[in-house]
């Protein structure tokens, strides 16, 4: 099975950027899959969605920081809307403007409740969200669903401060993921 997890670049001026440093950690794993990075910029984002696809994964998980979650929160929901509240890499800060043509929202396949269940069973704190936010998360969310098919992507916050989820429990939820994926 092909497994591409992807993360973002930083963004907002700060250095580093909590999804890239998990997917690299993740990446030095034996048997974990092939990653990405993704730009947080909207003019490029389509683009680098579509270089993604173009190595036809079988799964993808995608990974984003927030600096409001205090557990992985594995996202359900994609919605056609970009509301920076902060200018991207580029400086571009896109206002109620639509991520493309097509439905108001699209929702992951990917069974979430088992998946929360697993994973809170090991005692890595995780929920369910239904919030991708209108960033650029939720814009490569909306793109990798609309493009890949409800049942292969799967995108998921990270923590953006480690003192609220340490790197061991946040890696194992992360395999727990692809390993539910893989079965």
């Amino acid at each position: 099975m092909h497994v591409v997890v992807s993360a973002f670049e930083p963004f907002g001026g700060r250095p580093s950027n909590r999804s890239l440093a998990a997917a690299t950690l993740l990446a030095g794993k034996r048997g974990v899959p092939t990653w990405a990075v993704l730009p947080v910029r909207f003019a490029r984002l389509t683009e680098a969605v579509d270089r993604v696809i173009a190595t036809k994964p079988d799964f993808w998980l995608m990974l984003g920081e927030s600096w409001s979650a205090s557990a992985l929160c594995l996202e359900t929901t994609a919605v056609n809307l970009i509301s920076a509240r902060i200018p991207d890499n580029d400086g571009a800060q896109p206002r109620r403007q639509r991520v493309e043509q097509g439905p108001p929202r699209r929702k992951t396949a990917i069974g979430i409740n088992a998946l929360v269940r697993a994973i809170d069973q090991s005692g890595v704190p995780v929920e369910r969200s239904e919030n991708a936010g209108r960033f650029a998360c939720n814009a490569a969310y909306y793109l990798a669903l609309a493009r890949l098919g409800a049942r292969r992507v799967l995108f998921v916050h990270v923590p953006a401060d480690a003192d609220r989820l340490a790197d061991a429990p946040l890696l194992e939820g992360l395999r727990q993921i692809i390993r539910s994926r893989r079965r």
